[in-house]
């Protein structure tokens, strides 16, 4: 008795090569053949040509490449046996449960699902979880978009996960015969650093909240010295007396208040023009403006 789960997996295989042998054996569709169609039957004579040898790992690698070429259910289920046969419980287990998934035969479901419950129980079985978008790799080995179930060998695995715009992530696991279990992998996002150009608009935002916020209080400034100079000359006949000194603080007060207000005038022009040069520049940044002094005055040059 102690032989019987030898013998049963041998029964198995020999059902695996029949199928495969059926395949195989398979008369070639009439007419002249497509690329195609002889690439197939190429890998199907060697797939047959291998197992006839005992060469079975050559012949899951011909079927492999036609379930590559077409997702035929029948070159699945002969990866997983074959993979069985050969010690590559992880891909056994992967394609034969793609062969119990897409069985329209119930006997040869029931047999599938009688292989696949023998190799779960020398894998493990890992779901790997993580945000839309995350490329998810094991050992290194690109596996798909997250989610993904992978089905490993015993022992210690990395299961590796990248996002656009975030930092990659791993995570060390060790893998248990039989059992199931959930790796949850979460990639940090990678904090982006404002640019040339957002660096100049925030800096042409604070200049020109600075010279604008100058000439408020420049304004505010020369109606003090106005309402000083207001009060100076009540009372006084037009101070046409320049010696009175009233009439001097109040003439010097009203030229406090003019210079103020010029130069508020120039706080609130300027930082008009550098708010408009910044908008222009957020609209099309390659344009390029300057701002030029001239007396009393600014120039806006821009050029596009």
């Amino acid at each position: 008795m102690a032989n019987l789960p030898r013998i049963m997996a041998e029964w198995q295989l020999l059902a695996a090569l029949g199928l495969a042998a059926s395949i195989a054996h398979a008369e070639p569709m009439a007419g002249v053949q497509a690329p195609d169609d002889r690439a197939r039957a190429r890998l199907l004579y060697q797939a047959n040509e291998a197992m006839r040898d005992g060469r079975f790992a050559e012949a899951r690698d011909a079927f492999l490449s036609i379930w590559e070429a077409t997702s035929e259910h029948e070159a699945a289920c002969n990866v997983g046996r074959l993979s069985y046969r050969v010690g590559d419980m992880g891909r056994a287990a992967e394609f034969l449960v793609l062969c119990v998934s897409n069985a329209s035969d119930p006997e040869q479901a029931e047999d599938a699902r009688l292989e696949l419950a023998q190799v779960r129980r020398r894998v493990a079985e890992v779901r790997v979880r993580a945000p839309s978008g995350t490329d998810v790799s094991i050992d290194g080995q690109y596996l798909g978009r997250a989610p993904v179930v992978a089905y490993l060998e015993p022992g210690s695995h990395t299961v590796g996960g990248m996002r656009p715009g975030s930092q990659g992530v791993e995570r060390t696991i060790s893998a248990s015969a039989g059992e199931a279990r959930v790796v949850d992998l979460d990639p940090i996002p990678i904090p982006t650093r404002p640019s040339a150009d957002n660096r100049i608009l925030v800096g042409a935002a604070a200049v020109s909240a600075a010279l604008l916020g100058a000439g408020v209080v420049l304004t505010i400034a020369g109606a003090a010295e106005e309402r000083e100079g207001d009060m100076n000359a009540t009372g006084l006949n037009d101070c046409f007396d320049t010696g009175l000194l009233r009439c001097g603080e109040a003439a010097g007060a009203y030229d406090s208040a003019a210079k103020l207000r010029d130069w508020a005038a120039v706080g609130f022009i300027a930082g008009g023009a550098v708010a408009a040069g910044a908008l222009t520049y957020a609209i099309h940044p390659r344009s390029h403006v300057t701002v030029t002094a001239v007396g009393s005055g600014l120039v806006v040059r821009g050029t596009w």
